[in-house]
């Protein structure tokens, strides 16, 4: 399970080069387009598919799109996830 969870990082950046690359670029003005991010990877930690995700979109030197969800440590406690995880 450790290895599924170090996975899913290098996982993301790699979707993410490949969608980059066949994408025409686009304008965003704000977060209001990743909007439906947040109930897909809420749906997620609430089946227990993962503890938590902190999801992070940038264009070009801009941050446009940063939000943690979950728990970052599910034992010995509980701990929630941050943005700087």
């Amino acid at each position: 399970m450790k290895h599924c969870l170090a996975a899913l990082p290098l996982a993301a950046v790699i979707a993410a080069a490949h969608l980059t690359a066949q994408t025409p670029p686009m304008a965003v003005q704000s977060s209001a387009g990743f909007a439906p991010i947040a109930p897909l990877i809420e749906a997620a930690v609430a089946r227990h598919e993962l503890p938590g995700a902190v999801v992070l979109a940038g264009r070009g030197d801009a941050i446009v799109y940063h939000a943690a969800f979950g728990q970052r440590a599910v034992r010995p406690a509980p701990e929630a996830m941050t943005e700087d995880a």
